[in-house]
């Protein structure tokens, strides 16, 4: 982690420092005891950007992050931390769970979720630091990652139409400056107009033939206005949809993969399209997706039926509504476990519930979590709370249902990753000692 190499590196070993120092950027320490992390020169606070503090809100003489723990508690010196640390670091700080059980400090990597290196999160990363590609949140457009890309990928739009989206978000089509990075021509020119650099924002939105076709679509459709369509970096278009509706998302996403489409058939097939001509093709293709989308759930003369049918949402939740609780095995108990997140404000919850096989409430409590930092986090501390509540049947065999898949398989498989929740997960093992019979599902 402190290795540091030559300035007069040949370029073989200059690849190797490229490879270590994107490894050092990528890497940070996962807090067990605290005793082998420098507060203030080593990654241990889990987030995008930034994994060291960034400064003391007074002056400190504390050095390592043991000095911040409450060894007797197993949680976090609160008054210590808020003492030292800015606000924005408090509550990052907060968040991390201390195990419960004395154990050394050790390395995980922060671009995969499980905390194991991969090349492709690597690959991204130096993607990210070269090229500002791939980035979706930064201290300028604070983004919800996870809710942006559902949101794309639940905008009511043929499925072509979303992977086009999703493309220029990443900017994965193949336009001229692309294709120049790539070496693949000279020229980063726009074909179309001739003037300026063809990107994914100058092909979509500033050529001459988007803007035109743009404003005639106005006139039927809601669409962004002129102001907030600019250029406010790789992630131009996430920012964009993150201020309208899903209604005017379709409608520009629509609009975006038509100039596309344009631009292709005049370059690459010679055609000549009018504008009048693509407002025609927009309308009566959008007329026609609302049609199936409202068309009621009945087969044909022939006994077919539309490909796209009602209100996917409300169908889907008809679907859940519909599954009733299993009950164990004659003998067997039975803990249903579950936990709330709401991203917007941090608050979190827990509920917990345990069964006989005939449906009998044997115990059933929540608990309002502080500091929780995802869903995920939530899910683990439900299994925790579950687990601890049922050690006072230690004699009777359980089984503990969740609906984290993630859980499930690190509990059955006993997969120890680097995951920032397994800590938790450690927790209620722990703290069941070994004396519950427990199955999982």
């Amino acid at each position: 982690m402190d290795t540091v190499t030559a300035g007069d590196a040949s370029p073989s070993w200059r690849g190797i420092e490229h490879g270590l120092a994107l490894l050092k950027h990528g890497v940070l320490y996962r807090v067990g005891d605290g005793r082998s992390i420098r507060i203030w020169r080593d990654n241990w606070i889990p987030r995008a950007h930034g994994m060291k503090p960034i400064g003391s809100a007074r002056q400190c003489r504390l050095r390592w992050v043991t000095h911040l723990i409450d060894a007797q508690a197993r949680s976090w010196d609160e008054t210590l931390v808020r003492r030292y640390f800015y606000p924005c670091d408090v509550e990052e700080i907060l968040k991390i769970k201390i195990p419960p059980t004395e154990c050394p400090d050790y390395v995980a990597w922060n671009f995969e979720k499980s905390g194991l290196f991969s090349v492709k999160s690597a690959y991204r990363l130096a993607m990210r630091k070269e090229h500002g590609e791939g980035e979706i949140s930064t201290s300028s457009t604070p983004l919800d990652g996870r809710k942006v890309w559902k949101d794309l990928w639940s905008t009511h739009v043929p499925g072509k139409v979303k992977v086009f989206a999703w493309k220029i978000a990443n900017n994965g089509i193949p336009t001229q400056a692309n294709k120049c990075y790539r070496h693949l021509v000279q020229h980063e020119s726009c074909e179309m107009c001739g003037y300026h650099s063809e990107d994914c924002f100058h092909a979509c939105v500033q050529c001459p033939h988007a803007v035109a076709l743009r404003q005639a679509m106005r006139e039927h459709w809601s669409l962004p206005s002129e102001e907030d369509l600019l250029y406010t970096g790789p992630q131009w278009l996430l920012i964009l949809m993150n201020k309208y509706s899903k209604e005017v998302n379709a409608n520009l996403f629509m609009l975006l993969w038509r100039v596309w489409s344009v631009r292709n058939s005049v370059l690459r097939a010679g055609q000549t399209i009018s504008v009048n001509g693509s407002v025609v093709f927009l309308t009566r293709y959008m007329d026609s997706l609302v049609q199936c989308r409202h068309t009621s759930l009945q087969p044909d003369s022939k006994g077919k039926r539309c490909a796209v049918v009602g209100n996917a949402e409300a169908q889907g939740r008809g679907r859940q509504e519909q599954k009733q609780w299993i009950p164990p095995d004659p003998g067997w108990l039975k803990i249903n476990v579950d936990g709330a997140f709401l991203p917007a404000s941090g608050a979190a919850a827990v509920g917990i519930i345990i069964r006989d096989h005939d449906g009998h409430v044997k115990l059933a409590a929540w608990r309002v979590l502080r500091h929780c930092r995802d869903a995920e986090e939530a899910e683990a501390v439900a299994c925790c709370e579950g687990i601890t509540l049922a050690a006072r049947w230690p004699d009777i065999p359980m089984t503990l249902e969740t609906d984290c898949a993630w859980i499930v398989d690190s509990l059955k498989n006993q997969r120890h990753d680097l995951s920032i929740n397994w800590s938790t997960l450690l927790r209620g093992e722990d703290e069941d000692g070994g004396a519950l019979s427990l199955g999982y599902c």
